[in-house]
């Protein structure tokens, strides 16, 4: 007989239950955890972009208003259209800065004043193209320059050109400065006698004239002629026979 035992067997093992995940982050409902992302504001820009467009105050005003939401939210990361906000703020400010200047022209061009027969009877600037038959400029820098707008004032008040004709150069290209101011000098020496009662040729009157730059000669073809005595002066030359 064997003097071996037989084998003892092991004991057993109890088994150990599968780690735990790792702890994941805690959600709760709203209002007690994260609050919900903002809706993006890209389509307020969008048409405050539009709107600024139109010319229309009360469209600005929207404008701005949709503008300054798109630009207030733009911190959450998304992207709500900050560069139309900011087209729309500047479309605005554009219109603005227009309708000041068109106010500021319209009060500069609307100081003239006429009476029943069209004689300027409270002066301002006018546009040179709106000078017409007898009307009388103070201004004393018009020769040798490039004017676009003059200094009207009744007749009746110190003065140095008399305006006492208007036409228009021919149809066609432009002539050139130097045919353009040969053309006027002509026209103007034309029509001298018939407003002053004596001939161009033996009057003692200075002339110059307006005429028509490259610039404008497709909008203006038209000159206007101008007496003078070379001083300020007040009446009208019409008829002076001098």
């Amino acid at each position: 007989m064997s003097d071996q035992q037989p084998p003892v067997p092991d004991e057993p093992v109890a088994s150990q239950p599968p780690p735990a995940p790792p702890p994941g982050p805690v959600t709760a409902p709203y209002p007690y955890g994260q609050p919900p992302l903002q809706t993006p504001a890209r389509p307020q820009a969008i048409w405050a972009m539009v709107l600024a467009i139109i010319p229309c105050l009360f469209t600005w005003i929207a404008a701005v208003v949709l503008a300054i939401i798109a630009l207030t939210r733009r911190k959450d990361g998304q992207d709500h259209g900050r560069g139309f906000a900011i087209a729309a703020l500047i479309i605005v400010g554009a219109w603005i800065v227009i309708g000041l200047a068109v106010a500021i022209i319209v009060g500069v061009f609307s100081g003239v004043e006429r009476d029943s027969e069209g004689s300027v009877s409270s002066g301002g600037r006018v546009d040179v193209t709106d000078v017409k038959v007898g009307d009388c400029i103070v201004d004393d820098d018009i020769e040798g320059e490039t004017s676009y707008t003059v200094t009207l004032v009744p007749c009746s008040e110190s003065h140095l050109y008399e305006a006492y004709a208007n036409f228009e150069l021919p149809d066609g290209d432009y002539p050139g400065d130097e045919k353009a101011s040969s053309l006027s000098e002509d026209g103007c020496a034309d029509r001298f006698e018939s407003y002053v009662g004596t001939a161009y040729e033996e009057s003692e009157l200075g002339v110059t004239y307006l005429y028509p730059q490259k610039s404008s000669w497709t909008m203006d073809k038209g000159v206007t002629c101008l007496l003078t005595e070379d001083v300020k002066t007040t009446g009208s030359l019409k008829d002076a026979q001098r």
